[in-house]
């Protein structure tokens, strides 16, 4: 019986191994996003609701780093807070927020002087989607 527990134990721990179902994704660093944007990493960021956000950093540079900042998170909840998070941010500053976003990293398109710095520039460097906020 014990042999039984044994075995079946040492078969759940290889299955979970094999699906990857105890190690989570690592979300990219924020860095190396903006690198691969092309940008310069200038500082930290805002630090807007940050009790969510892994790394916040901020970036210039020419299009598309004209954005305030890269953020990464550490799960897809702390993602999906951070956002609800930073929209009601941006309604209180009565504007809306723009992002790009990916799994377990935004982009804010809102930083530069001439509005919404062009979505497709972003996605073409390191993917993602469109999100709009605050609105």
């Amino acid at each position: 019986m014990r042999r039984t527990a044994l075995a079946l134990t040492a078969l759940l721990a290889l299955a979970l191994a094999a699906c990857g179902g105890s190690n989570p994704a690592a979300p990219p660093s924020a860095a190396s996003l903006a690198r691969r944007m092309g940008c310069q990493v200038t500082g930290p960021g805002q630090h807007i609701a940050s009790q969510y956000t892994d790394q916040d950093l901020s970036v210039t540079g020419s299009a598309p780093c004209q954005s305030d900042e890269v953020y990464t998170f550490r799960s897809q909840a702390n993602e999906t807070k951070w956002l609800s998070a930073y929209s009601a941010y941006g309604s209180s500053q009565n504007s809306c927020v723009y992002m790009i976003t990916g799994p377990l990293w935004a982009v804010d398109l809102t930083g530069n002087a001439d509005g919404i710095i062009s979505d497709a520039q972003v996605q073409q460097r390191i993917g993602g989607k469109p999100w709009t906020g605050g609105c």
